[in-house]
């Protein structure tokens, strides 16, 4: 029993010292600096407050995940689309939100699990609604020569740019820079429909006290993805990103914060 017991003593020892080297491992930041997102004010995913701060939900979502991945965000100057994705393809910057996985895509960037669900729809002036309600598909649109208001940037959904090109030669398309731009075409006569982000035009509705009638045709619904750089994120990183916020989403906080934003 004496010669055992040290034995014993000794793997026990070594069992907790194991243990206590995992625990710092688990517990050690994943990054050793703030990751960078240039931001592009999108309400209600990126907007600025009356004091001057940056919120939305994009934001609170972001740094919710970073946080549980003992990592943090660091928000830089608002930049053009196309600056922002070259400093992001440069490792400039770190994180591109709300972003559609595509192959080309996954050559130079890490796609988390989705973190909400975007989508596309088409609205009109309550007066006009009753009769373009029935609209099923932008073949619909084109045959009955609706004329639709859409942002001349971003993507909207494959049904949309496959008949983009036809409806454009139809002319039954115009652009719009913003909601408001939108709106009053739309008053205007300029367009029967406007086709916006879900999310983002309902926030602009509620925020002017405003009413347009939203269809039942969804030209767009789908997973929206966190973008990490290759260039300047570490796969190691990008694992406990992605696992922190599938963490959050079973523990239901990320659709606790949706909620107060109107995002599934």
């Amino acid at each position: 029993m004496s010669l055992r017991r040290p034995a014993l003593l000794l793997r026990r020892l070594g069992l907790l010292a194991a243990c206590l080297l995992v625990g710092r491992a688990a517990a050690a930041p994943a990054c050793d600096r703030p990751l960078r997102m240039a931001v592009e004010q999108r309400p209600p995913y990126v907007f600025m407050t009356a004091e001057g701060q940056m919120q939305g939900s994009d934001i609170e979502l972001l740094r919710a995940i970073l946080h549980q991945a003992g990592c943090t965000l660091e928000l830089q100057a608002e930049l053009p689309r196309r600056r922002r994705y070259s400093m992001f393809l440069a490792g400039e910057i770190d994180i591109l939100p709300a972003a559609s996985m595509t192959a080309e895509r996954r050559e130079i960037a890490w796609f988390t699990g989705p973190y909400f669900v975007e989508a596309v729809a088409l609205f009109a002036l309550p007066d006009k609604a009753q009769k373009l309600r029935d609209i099923k598909s932008f073949e619909d649109i084109r045959s009955r020569r609706i004329t639709v208001l859409s942002q001349g940037f971003g993507w909207f959904g494959d049904a949309f740019e496959a008949y983009k090109p036809a409806l454009q030669n139809d002319g039954l398309i115009s652009h719009y820079d913003h909601l408001s731009n939108a709106v009053q075409m739309l008053k205007v006569g300029r367009g029967e429909l406007v086709l916006a982000d879900r999310a983002a035009m309902r926030h602009y509705l509620l925020q002017h006290k405003m009413t347009l009638l939203e269809l039942d045709y969804l030209p767009m619904q789908g997973s929206a993805h966190i973008m990490l750089s290759k260039r300047s994120v570490s796969e190691s990183q990008f694992r406990a990103i992605d696992a922190a916020l599938q963490k959050l989403e079973e523990g239901g906080q990320l659709k606790q914060i949706r909620s107060r934003y109107g995002l599934q």
